[in-house]
């Protein structure tokens, strides 16, 4: 049941991806926006958006979606419990109106309806402003070139209809009186087969939330960690780095951070993102999740060995289209970084850099090789700190990415590398990997 689960999620967001590729989600939106100017009822065309729109999508977004954006969220972001309001709003919603016909004539239930749904059109504004300031910061992988710029300006707008349809069906529904359950069914399901429906919907997703939410002990996660020990060591020796920096990463991220059923997903995203080798229908871009042990995007391995072949430069459209997504930086690196062992090689297919990656010892020789690089980068730049031995810097620039590394003298990490600096100083990784 997980794998199928799993495949279930997978394909539903790749039919999201495209959606919002090919404008259907715009499309759904204009719809909408006519069927509500219009008056004109449509009930189970407002109620597919409705499933599809307040149901599925924020539950595609929460469980496989969230990881990967807290990479790039600015810190306030993480300061307010947005997902935990979100999973509160989104129970209480769709519980509702499983069984809220028996109360929905009481005038305590039309009043604490009310308040619901405002405080659910306030989360859906907060998320969207979140995004899309998430959005605007994310590097272009190449800011010089005009069709990826339109490209990304178009995919905004394909996009902008996730947030904009529930919005106005929430808006919609306050402004039309919405509490009369004798002129909507919004809030209730009040006919059987919509209930079973909507039981096997809810089924799902509570499946899905716990398999998401679930992680293992500490116990489990430490022992997981202690069998790559050697795996570590190797890798730390090979790039000159210090193991108990990859240890502490390998533990925060598999502790805290990614869960089974995502390492389940995962694996099934990459079949999509392989489907596009050469990045020709942008869904390589959707799919660039990060993946296996520690948590690396494909996109950024083939960074890193840009890195490595270039001497601190990335050359991605000059030579291979797999690595057209590939952000352009010109690093200053020395010559001797172009004697660094590659995992996959300098100029290995797609293919090889997803299998490398979802291997947990190539995994770790590939964190090893990311911290050796932002090492490196660091020391030979004039007036920055030396952060070899600053785990929590390492990790906060392991997390977001080569991008965002920028060499000054006074760093600061962030939560990430905060909780592996907390890892790297216990005593069991500081007597395991000494």
């Amino acid at each position: 049941m997980v794998e199928t689960l799993a495949i279930a999620w997978e394909t539903y967001g790749i039919g999201l991806a495209l959606l919002a590729g090919f404008g259907g989600h715009l499309l759904i939106f204009v719809i909408l926006i006519f069927v509500v100017v219009s008056r004109v009822r449509a009930t189970a065309f407002r109620l597919a958006c409705e499933v599809v729109y307040g149901l599925l999508n924020p539950l595609v977004y929460l469980i496989v979606l969230k990881p990967g954006l807290m990479t790039y969220e600015a810190g306030i972001w993480r300061q307010i419990p947005l997902q935990t309001v979100a999973w509160s709003l989104l129970g209480i919603v769709w519980g509702s109106r499983l069984i809220g016909s028996a109360f929905a004539r009481r005038k305590s239930f039309n009043h604490a309806w009310r308040l619901i749904i405002e405080s659910s059109l306030v989360c859906v504004v907060l998320f969207g402003v979140k995004d899309t300031l998430l959005y605007l910061h994310i590097p272009l992988p190449d800011g010089s070139q005009p069709n990826e710029l339109l490209w990304q300006t178009w995919l905004f707008v394909g996009l902008a209809p996730l947030y904009l349809i529930p919005f106005v069906l929430l808006v919609d529904y306050l402004r039309n009186g919405f509490l009369d359950p004798s002129e909507t069914d919004f809030l209730v399901l009040p006919t059987r087969p919509a209930r079973v429906a909507g039981l096997v919907i809810g089924s799902v997703a509570v499946v899905s939330l716990g398999l998401a939410l679930w992680r293992p002990s500490d116990a489990v996660v430490r022992e997981q960690v202690l069998s790559h020990r050697n795996a570590i060591m190797s890798a730390a020796s090979e790039y000159g780095v210090e193991p108990r920096a990859i240890a502490a990463i390998a533990y925060v991220t598999n502790r805290y951070q990614i869960s089974p059923f995502r390492g389940r997903i995962e694996r099934h995203v990459m079949d999509g993102w392989l489907t596009d080798s050469t990045s020709h229908s942008n869904l390589a871009s959707a799919l660039n999740i990060s993946i296996g042990l520690t948590q690396i995007k494909p996109v950024t391995a083939q960074t890193t060995a840009q890195l490595v072949a270039f001497q601190g430069k990335t050359n991605p459209f000059n030579w291979a289209k797999e690595y057209r997504d590939v952000p352009v930086l010109e690093w200053q690196l020395p010559a001797t970084v172009t004697t660094m062992p590659i995992p996959w090689g300098a100029r290995a297919p797609k293919r090889d850099v997803v299998a490398a990656l979802l291997t947990d010892d190539e995994n770790i020789r590939a964190c090893a090789l990311i911290l050796a690089l932002e090492q490196l980068h660091w020391e030979t730049s004039a007036g920055a700190a030396r952060i070899s031995m600053r785990p929590d810097i390492l990790a906060t620039l392991f997390q977001v990415g080569f991008e965002r590394s920028h060499p000054k003298a006074s760093p600061q990490s962030n939560a990430f590398g905060r909780q592996v600096q907390a890892a790297y100083d216990s005593a069991w990784i500081r007597d395991a990997f000494r």
